[in-house]
């Protein structure tokens, strides 16, 4: 059977090329067409009354039409479809093996529709332009087969014979496919301008669809991620009030670094197997559901300490089983670029004092849209920064809970604040290894994932290295998403508390008791809670010692106040006489403070 299918369809073709064939028509010059030898074709040579070709010879290649086809390495089934124009035609050719046999080469017969087929029988089925066989019967040839060696169809060549319905009229043909993707990619001529530098993305179908977003009307981004030798590059652009947006997501294979050069057969990139590039670019909504393209990485660099300098890559990208394309080429230049500017708002930003100063872009999540200030005189600030320097942390409470910020920017772990700009800032208390980091939450809201950059615009110490003054400009992104929360933060910090502790050298055992009340003064710098600790001791006859000891907290509002400790003994009882006093007075925020004093003290009975 194999032999003959074969003599009969060669002899087919061959007379399809010498002898001239009538049009669809039926009042049209005859015509031959000229089967290829090479490249993507579907032939098709239709019988007298079968429905499918309609009775007619016909032929499309690459040249006229978009080709796609699908065989995996190993797999049962070939799928290809051929595409003329805008969808003037459209052809499907499915060739299967029997179920849960490889399709390889060689002589298939008795053949029933594709999809159908019971075990141990092949399936086929080829139609188009609207036509297709409930029922059919068939056998097909392939002649040849080939694979790279990472997998991918390079050749499929079969011949073929359909009957429909039963019927003796045959449907013959030929079905090649070669891949014949080459490197490297070419915009096509548009009525737009393609810049040379800036950040812009350029986008065009060649459909009469041209989009550029340049600098100067789109946002960029703001954070694509791509680190030296990440494997993906992914932006989002925005151009207006959103009056166009489009997302592309650029990859190299899986674990290797993206390199400038030329990548090909790319897949959609989230799901790129092992060995496989990727690429998914989207314009308004709209994005391919399976992606086959390639794209030219033209130009990429990076900075010494990792941030992305420059990022440029043209590509084509087609929808698979459609004749969609979307050529384009995107540039970034330096998207990290230190410094913060506040936008303008409505609210004069203090220069002294403690405040936050908070502008929120429509969707933030945590400043809510909301232009914000909080200072000195409607809120109670506070705010510290670690031993090593390298972290700063503060908060502020407005009346009773109304509003409640918390904020935190941080250097490099280990590595001390400085003025300067941060770039690529993680969410502080996660920071990784090596990046700095930005906290800003407040009210119930807050970042999972934070990305920003800021700049430490003032920063100093008081002599003993208490901080002094701390004054930053933020720009936080909530889960790498496009809207901001900017804003600027200062802290003034009180100066270091300066204590001193006396004692008075009269104290009193009050009647009837066997302890003593001694006192004295404490005097402080600025209002602050003081811990006193106050003990003591009287020698007495016989070798006696009689010793008490007491921790008391003392309100200290300036410039002094008078402290009276009473002390009961350890044992036995306080006597008239003398005694010697000591006190120590002790005040711990960021570091202790502490003041002493020890003293000979006359106690007298009567009251205290």
């Amino acid at each position: 059977m194999k032999l003959r299918f074969v003599a009969l369809l060669v002899a087919t073709l061959i007379a399809a090329v010498v002898a001239p064939t009538a049009s669809a028509s039926g009042d049209r010059a005859l015509t031959a067409l000229v089967v290829p030898s090479s490249g993507s074709f579907l032939y098709l040579n239709s019988q007298p009354g079968d429905y499918i070709g309609g009775g007619v010879e016909q032929l499309y290649t690459s040249q006229d039409s978009t080709v796609w086809a699908s065989l995996p390495q190993g797999g049962t089934y070939f799928a290809a479809r051929f595409i003329q124009g805008v969808y003037v035609h459209t052809w499907h050719v499915e060739m299967d093996a029997p179920p849960g046999q490889p399709l390889t080469l060689g002589s298939y017969t008795g053949a029933v529709r594709a999809g159908l087929e019971p075990a141990g029988i092949p399936g086929l089925q080829i139609d188009g332009d609207y036509r297709g066989c409930n029922t059919l019967s068939g056998q097909f040839v392939v002649d040849e087969l080939s694979y790279s060696s990472s997998g991918v169809l390079l050749v499929f060549d079969a011949t073929f014979e359909q009957h429909c319905e039963g019927q003796t009229a045959a449907l013959f043909g030929r079905v090649r496919y070669q891949d014949e993707t080459r490197a490297g990619v070419t915009l096509p001529s548009g009525s737009v301008s393609v810049p040379t530098s800036g950040n812009f993305l350029y986008l065009n179908n060649t459909l009469g669809y041209e989009l550029l977003f340049t600098q100067h009307d789109s946002t960029f981004g703001p954070w694509e991620k791509l680190f030296r030798g990440g494997d993906r590059f992914q932006a989002f652009v925005v151009q207006g009030s959103y009056a166009h947006s489009s997302s592309v997501d650029i990859a190299a294979p899986l674990g290797e670094p993206l390199a400038v050069g030329s990548y090909v057969r790319a897949v959609r990139s989230a799901f790129r197997p092992p060995g496989s590039p990727g690429l998914d670019v989207g314009a308004d909504g709209g994005g391919c559901n399976e992606v086959v393209g390639k794209f030219d990485v033209d130009e990429l660099s990076f900075a010494p300490t990792g941030e992305l300098l420059v990022f440029q890559a043209t590509f084509e990208q087609r929808c698979v089983n459609t004749i969609n394309v979307l050529y384009g080429r995107i540039r970034i230049e330096n998207p990290f670029r230190p410094g913060v500017a506040l936008p303008a708002g409505n609210l004069a930003v203090p220069t002294s004092g403690n405040f936050l100063y908070l502008n929120s872009e429509p969707t933030d999540w945590v400043g809510a849209g909301l232009e914000e200030l909080y200072t000195g005189a409607d809120a109670t600030f506070a705010g510290s920064i670690s031993d090593a320097q390298d972290y700063f942390s503060g908060s502020l409470v407005q009346g009773n809970y109304v509003h409640w910020w918390y904020f935190d920017i941080a250097a490099p772990s280990g590595v001390p604040l400085a003025v300067g700009s941060y770039v690529r800032a993680f969410r502080a208390p996660f920071r990784p290894e090596g990046w700095p980091g930005l906290d800003v939450h407040g009210d119930g809201r807050g970042c999972n994932t934070i990305l920003g950059k800021y700049d430490v615009n003032e920063l100093s110490y008081w002599p003993n290295g208490d901080l002094r003054t701390f004054q930053a400009t933020f720009e936080q992104h909530c889960e790498g998403g496009l809207p901001a929360l900017f804003g600027r933060l200062r802290y003034e910090a009180p100066p270091p508390v300066q204590l001193a502790v006396t004692l008075r050298d009269e104290g009193v055992i009050p009647t009837k008791t066997i302890g003593a009340t001694i006192r004295g003064t404490v005097s402080c710098s600025r209002a602050v809670t003081v811990d006193l600790t106050v003990s003591l001791t009287q020698l007495q006859a016989k070798g006696v010692t009689v010793t008490g000891t007491l921790t008391m907290p003392v309100s200290c509002s300036g410039p002094s106040v008078t402290w009276s400790a009473d002390l009961a003994p350890d044992s036995g009882a306080f006597k008239q006489g003398s005694a010697t006093g000591a006190v120590n007075a002790t005040v711990c925020e960021r570091r202790c403070t502490s003041a002493s004093a020890v003293g000979a003290i006359k106690l007298n009975t009567g009251k205290s």
